[in-house]
């Protein structure tokens, strides 16, 4: 997941991470924990991020599906 750029998204959306979390049925903490890497966002969290951010599919592969190279 890339945390800089999902929160580019809310910032273009003028979404706070309370507002979203809570949009998407998940506490403050949790999500900042899923941000953080500590817990990995569910496939119903990632729809829901994607539909209240009203990203596209491309971007939010990109957010989300990021791919690491060691």
């Amino acid at each position: 997941m890339d945390e800089r750029k999902l929160k580019a998204a809310m910032a273009m959306s003028g979404i706070s991470v309370t507002e979203l979390s809570f949009k998407c049925g998940m506490s403050a903490v949790s999500f900042y924990r899923k941000t953080k890497g500590l817990s990995e966002f569910t496939q119903k969290e990632i729809m829901a991020i994607r539909d209240v951010l009203k990203l596209s599919n491309e971007s939010m592969c990109d957010i989300f599906f990021t791919k690491r190279v060691s």
